[in-house]
């Protein structure tokens, strides 16, 4: 029950955010960073910004039945499978995006990693995952996102990083 009403007050602050956006610069890309645990949250909102007519990139490893789902209900959405924690597809999956004369807005960046019990069995393992997942990958995504800002010399991006708390 937690779990689901934390989700649901992400979704909402993620559509307020979009509303937002648009308000403030018309029609721009939204930028959505995926996984597997955050999929039906990502499929939400993803219906939310596909009624804006704004372009919507989904990135991620496991997005592909997600890309699938959306395609099924008519939802067009730019999708590349890649892996967030890794530099150099980032770049690649960016400069994609940049070919197509895009750049996002708007970056909604889920982690699903945070897990209120994490702190009791951390092993080397868990905590590298964990950070490669969430910091390391969220690092790279804001880095990449903020380039072509940086090189237009805009100063400002909505980058949300929502953590997801996974129940054991």
């Amino acid at each position: 029950m937690i779990v689901k009403k934390i989700a649901k007050n992400i979704l909402n602050t993620a559509k307020y955010s979009v509303e937002r956006q648009i308000k403030r610069t018309g029609e721009k890309a939204v930028l959505i960073v995926s996984s597997e645990n955050t999929a039906l949250l990502d499929y939400e909102l993803v219906q939310f910004v596909a009624t804006k007519n704004m372009p919507i990139y989904l990135l991620g490893k496991d997005i592909t039945e997600l890309t699938e789902k959306l395609a099924s209900q008519a939802i067009s959405v730019n999708s590349v499978v890649v892996d967030p924690a890794n530099a150099e597809d980032l770049t690649l999956a960016f400069k994609r995006i940049e070919n197509e004369d895009c750049y996002a807005e708007l970056v909604i960046y889920n982690t699903p990693q945070a897990e209120p019990a994490g702190f009791l069995d951390i092993t080397e393992k868990t905590v590298h995952s964990a950070w490669r997942e969430d910091c390391l990958s969220s690092f790279y995504v804001a880095q990449q996102a903020l380039k072509p800002h940086v090189a237009s010399w805009r100063r400002y991006i909505d980058f949300w990083r929502c953590i997801i708390i996974t129940p054991r």
